[in-house]
């Protein structure tokens, strides 16, 4: 009979929470890190010429993707 008990010491390996990518963690700092620093430096604007993202629906398909939006970045003076 599966109990609890057995279901824990046994079935661990199911749910290794934050062991289960090592480079998760250092990617996730990663990428903080470069969009903090292009934060600091630039101001992000719309492209010239191009429309900015409007709030309607997202394009359908097997994927839910967004459609394209174009920026700029400027530097900080």
């Amino acid at each position: 009979m599966l109990t609890l008990d057995f279901l824990k010491l046994h079935c661990a390996f199911l749910s290794p929470g934050k062991r289960l990518c090592t480079g998760e963690t250092f990617s996730r700092q990663f990428i903080f890190l470069i969009l903090s620093a292009l934060l600091q430096n630039f101001t992000v604007k719309g492209a010239q010429g191009k429309p900015l993202p409007t709030t309607d629906p997202d394009l359908p398909g097997i994927i839910v993707t967004k459609k394209d939006m174009w920026i700029r970045f400027e530097p900080r003076s």
